[in-house]
């Protein structure tokens, strides 16, 4: 119980100008929670795309949010230091983080992770299941990037990283 339960609870769920009823329809908090609450409740059957959102949506309430929280959890969740995420670790990161999810329901939102199928998740796995869609304008930046690094090609090698860059820096005041 948070502090915010705490007070309702004391309260009697009460603000002390308003009933129960019209405190919820303004608590930012309140209304967030029982948001939650109805995601949690709807990923308990086995919809995939439920238990993706619920289990989104429970790590965005615990903070993690952009590269370094989602690495620093994904560190948490790998109790075994190898990199990946089993089964039973993912599991157990499902229960010790209090995602909502069934016992039954892990194998499925695992299985949506699993891309490739080898029955671990790498990180680039875990972050292609957790993060946001790159939204259209940002991807065709990172495609003009690729393609004018790439030279063409289905790669980026270090040659081409270094015609780009230095094909211009005698221009450049620091050389000149």
């Amino acid at each position: 119980m948070d502090y915010k339960e705490f007070a309702n609870i004391f309260l009697e769920g009460k603000d002390a100008n308003k009933d129960g009823a019209e405190a919820t329809a303004q608590d930012p908090y309140l209304q967030e929670k029982a948001r939650r609450e109805a995601a949690s409740a709807k990923a308990r059957g086995d919809n995939p795309e439920a238990l993706l959102a619920l289990f989104k949506d429970k790590l965005k309430a615990r903070g993690a949010r952009g590269m370094v929280g989602l690495r620093r959890l994904f560190n948490m969740m790998d109790d075994d230091g190898s990199q990946t995420l089993s089964m039973p670790e993912f599991g157990k990161c499902c229960k010790d983080f209090k995602i909502g999810v069934s016992e039954e329901n892990v194998p499925i939102l695992f299985s949506l992770f699993d891309r490739n199928g080898d029955g671990t998740l790498d990180y680039d796995e875990f972050i292609a299941a957790v993060r946001k869609p790159l939204p259209d304008n940002r991807a065709k930046l990172v495609d003009q990037a690729f393609d004018l690094l790439s030279d063409g090609g289905a790669l980026i090698e270090m040659d081409d990283i270094k015609k780009i860059y230095t094909a211009n820096a005698s221009r450049h005041p620091d050389v000149i």
